[in-house]
């Protein structure tokens, strides 16, 4: 390591600092009256959506099916929600607080609508009937029926009392909610009705359906104005104002002038499967213009604007989720928001200041989306999913590899637009793998499921060309070369473009000379397909990820394994160099991120980042950010949050010196509460324990109840594992079984008495019973006092029985004693002197009773 190296501060910690995830998924959408946000639904719930920034606001939960529709009441306060299990919520939309669920029918609601007094939620089911109910109240206001076949639409007459419905059977119905009837029935549709609207002066309807028709009614006389055929199913149709400044932009001056006499000429638009948005003049029924859209339009809407009119835009929902915002007045598009990226397969940066990222998903073109805004575009070429992707050192020219067995090229311009520029062709199956020269753009190296690798020449005045010609350059390929056994996976240029590495399904990872594509030597070790494989940005090594759960780290000059790295419990997919070449970052198919240090070969830091297969993984070329993205469809940003973690951390050290100098100084003033709520605070127990042994010096027992009884169940709950740890130890156990006393006798004395009077269960003792983990706990101080009262139990024992021994025992009288002995001596002596004088001294005469004592 260079001397620049060692003085690095390596990263110990990354956070996340955007998370895309899925924010539209389903059938339904609805825009706020307000048209500052957006209803999604999200699987089998809601999701809320700036409008602006494209971000989630709110997610409303529902239950365990997929949300079916979306009703949004005109003051915003109220919001219904129907999915597949037949219940419709209600809610209110700030707080997301359930007012009612109920089943209105006995089939799944399709369709909903609120009237404008925000009072009443008409439901249409797919048992042919239409329902009105009192949102407030929740009773059932009017049964429709009549209808045959699914209701596909529900929509309320805005100044009348009056419902329109569509069914199946192409019929479109009028009910008078003052008479409960249906006081016309419109017949002219010959399959689904998908799109009602209602004309400026209330007596002129139009309708969209899937027979591939437009008709006109007029109310009064209940009778079709023209049938416009549109040759597509229609998804979604918006009447314009006859004043629109898109009506005079797109009419030519003849046309204009024409409109000017004509007087009764009304203009709409329609959106459905032909990948268009069409502008419509009836009762004539000319297409006066049409918009490209990137996939098939599944609903149409206005996007009113509290400020002017003038801003209102046009939103469209597509096949593929995503959301399609465009001026009204010129139909430019404003904003495109992905809903689902389903699954993520490569990412990179592109761009000179690196704000934006393109993004591969198992579609065949690329997103390219900002991470400030959340705006994206498509890059529209390829024919096939695109598999992968790869950014020159300068992030204005990229390549991507897709199943149509061909690799583009891509340049941005002075406006950042990025157009196609090249095309390889040549591979005979997928192109898995592609990478540029690193140095200078002058070659591109492919390889793919043919096991074979190409090296292409890129022309130095590409963008030139294209420009020319506006078609994409025929790109040639330099060599061709039979690299692996296997599929290849990976490759990767060098830093210096003198290399190639490649690794493949054949658990071989190579290393080519860039020139003439010659092998220079191979790293064998792994036990499973390799996934990946980088140069080092500083030092000659290389880095490999396996399906073999592990990395290795490579020497160039000798070909051999220096260190492995042993973390993930399945697949590494991705591999990329940090800090210069010092740290690595993995992403696996367990959905983790690790991030390694070399020296050490440890993982400093596991980031839990996705639910799935971690496809994509790329680094800023400043190491500022990252991007991960993932089997689930999320794509998350991260960035370096090792110093501010440190700064956190330091300053949390200081708070907690500052808290436990005061708690000192509350046990010196003998503040013993608030010390002890002040130690359970800052996860203290030793301090606990000092407040606790103190206090049964000072009062007994008492003391010790006065403290914990009015304790709050959150704190006890910290003192009882205290506790725990206590009266694992003979030392502490007094204050240990004190506290206990404390806590649990009182709920002990009201649950015997449960149990004597057959009462019902207490409030302490449930209590008792929500405390996390009490069963555990208890079980625990119940095995430790059991040790404690065998042991006082048997010191008990051993104290009596030595109590006993004493007291049984035969006092002895010492003075008696010392008398006896004088006597004897004296009659010792006199016989000693009597047998000196020749006098034979007596014996003394015992009895039987003394010689046998």
């Amino acid at each position: 390591m260079t001397d620049l190296q060692s003085k690095l501060v390596l990263k110990t910690s990354l956070a996340p600092e955007l998370k895309l995830g899925v924010l539209f998924r389903g059938s339904a959408l609805v825009p706020s009256p307000s048209g500052d946000k957006l209803y999604c639904s999200r699987d089998n719930s809601i999701n809320v959506l700036d409008r602006t920034t494209g971000r989630l606001l709110q997610t409303l939960s529902g239950d365990s099916e997929p949300v079916l529709s979306i009703a949004i009441s005109p003051d915003d306060e109220i919001l219904a929600m129907s999915s597949r299990s037949l219940v419709v919520r209600i809610y209110k939309r700030k707080s997301g607080e359930i007012i009612r669920a109920f089943k209105p029918h006995q089939a799944p609601v399709l369709t909903m609508a609120i009237d404008k007094t925000s009072t009443l939620l008409a439901t249409g089911s797919a048992d042919a009937s239409v329902r009105i109910w009192d949102i407030r109240k929740g009773f059932c206001t009017h049964n429709f029926k009549g209808s045959k076949g699914l209701v596909s639409t529900v929509m309320f007459h805005p100044e009348k009392l009056q419902l329109f419905s569509c069914a199946a059977d192409g019929h479109i119905r009028l009910w008078d909610l003052k008479t409960s009837k249906a006081v016309a029935v419109l017949k002219g549709h010959n399959s689904l009705v998908r799109s009602l609207a209602l004309g400026p002066d209330g007596t002129t309807l139009i309708s969209g359906g899937r027979d591939q028709v437009v008709m006109v009614w007029d109310l009064p006389s209940q009778k079709f104005i023209s049938t416009i055929p549109v040759f597509e199913a229609v998804e979604g149709l918006v009447l314009l104002p006859n004043d629109s400044p898109l009506i005079s932009n797109s009419l030519s001056d003849n046309r204009a002038k024409k409109r000017r006499m004509d007087k009764d000429a009304s203009f709409f638009l329609t959106a459905g499967e032909k990948e268009e948005i069409r502008l419509w003049k009836y009762p004539e029924g000319d297409c006066i213009k049409s918009w490209k859209t990137p996939n098939k339009i599944t609903s149409l809407h206005v996007l009113p604007s509290e400020e002017n009119s003038a801003n209102e835009q046009i939103l469209a929902t597509t096949f593929d989720h995503t959301i399609l915002m465009y001026d009204k007045n010129s139909m430019q598009r404003t904003k495109q928001i992905v809903g689902s990226y389903d699954e993520v397969l490569d990412i990179k940066f592109i761009g000179s200041v690196q704000s934006h990222i393109a993004v591969a998903t198992n579609l065949e073109h690329i997103h390219v989306l900002d991470t400030e805004t959340l705006d994206s575009a498509y890059l529209e070429g390829h024919s096939a999913i695109v598999l992968c992707l790869d950014v020159s050192k300068d992030g204005k020219t990229m390549v991507s590899a897709s199943r149509d067995q061909s690799i583009r090229c891509w340049m941005a311009d002075e406006d950042g637009l990025w157009s196609c520029v090249g095309v390889g062709l040549g591979h005979t199956s997928d192109v898995t793998s592609v990478a540029l020269s690193q140095r200078t753009t002058t070659y591109i190296v492919s390889g793919g499921k043919d096991c074979t690798m190409k090296h292409w020449i890129l022309p130095p005045n590409l963008m030139e060309s294209f420009k020319e010609s506006n078609e994409p350059v025929q790109l040639s390929s330099r060599y061709t070369r039979t690299a692996h056994d296997k599929e290849i996976n990976c490759i990767a240029s060098a830093p210096n473009d003198k290399l190639i590495v490649s690794g493949a399904q054949d658990r071989v990872a190579k290393i080519w000379r860039t020139k003439d594509g010659e092998l220079v030597g191979s790293f064998k070790g792994h036990r499973r397909g390799v996934w990946d494989a980088k140069f080092s940005p500083f030092d000659q090594v290389v880095a490999t990820a396996s399906a073999d759960s592990s990395v290795k780290l490579w020497s160039l000059a000798e070909f051999s394994c220096l260190k492995t790295f042993e973390g993930h419990e399945s697949s590494v997919l991705r591999v990329v160099f940090l800090s210069r070449g010092t740290q690595l970052l993995t992403a696996g198919t367990d959905g983790l991120l690790k991030l390694w240090t070399i020296k050490t070969g440890e993982a400093v830091k596991t980031l839990e980042a996705h639910d799935g297969r971690t496809w994509a993984l790329t680094v800023a070329a400043d190491e500022s950010r990252m991007v991960s993205g993932a089997q689930d469809g999320t794509i998350t940003v991260w960035y370096d949050s090792t110093e501010q973690d440190h700064q956190t951390k330091k300053e949390e050290e200081e708070k907690k010196l500052i808290q436990i100098q005061e708690l000192m100084n509350l046990i010196n003033a003998k503040k013993y509460r608030a010390a002890a709520e002040l130690a359970i605070e800052l996860q203290q127990p030793y301090r606990l324990l000092l407040i606790i042994q103190q206090l049964l010096k000072e009062g007994g027992q008492d003391m010790v109840d006065a403290l914990l009884k009015p304790m709050e169940k959150e704190r006890l709950t910290a003192i009882l594992e205290y506790v725990k740890d206590w009266n694992s130890n003979a030392r502490y156990m007094i204050p240990a079984q004190a506290c206990l006393s404390s806590i649990l006798v009182d709920i002990l004395i009201v649950y015997i008495f449960v149990i004597i009077n057959f009462h019902q269960m207490s409030t302490s003792l449930s209590e008792l019973s929500a405390i996390p983990r009490v069963r555990d706990t208890i079980s625990s101080l119940i095995s430790y006092s059991e040790r404690h009262i065998k042991r006082l139990s048997k010191l008990q024992q051993q104290a009596r029985l030595l109590e006993f021994a004493w007291i049984s025992a035969k006092p002895v009288d010492f003075a008696q004693n010392e008398q006896s002995d004088d006597n004897q001596k004296q009659n010792n002596s006199r016989s000693n002197s009597e047998e000196v004088i020749g006098v034979k001294p007596k014996r003394r005469r015992t009895n039987k009773t003394d010689s046998k004592s």
